[in-house]
């Protein structure tokens, strides 16, 4: 369950940064699948991922699980 929120929680910031999956997993220095693989449940970041996620992102990691926003 919880996966399925981080899922879709990434696919909407990355949706509203405007940026593809592909291009955010090379700026992350990642596989070109690798944000994809995180959206679809195939592989789940380490901390320090997630964080370069929030930092790409422009948001804290507190934003990230905050849906108000």
């Amino acid at each position: 369950m919880a996966r399925r929120v981080f899922s879709r929680r990434l696919q909407q910031l990355r949706t509203e940064k405007g940026v593809s999956q592909t291009r955010m997993s090379e700026d992350l220095g990642m596989a070109k699948s690798y944000i994809f693989n995180i959206e679809n449940d195939y592989a789940y970041p380490t901390m320090t991922i997630f964080f370069a996620i929030c930092e790409y992102l422009d948001i804290t990691p507190k934003d990230f699980f905050d849906w108000e926003i």
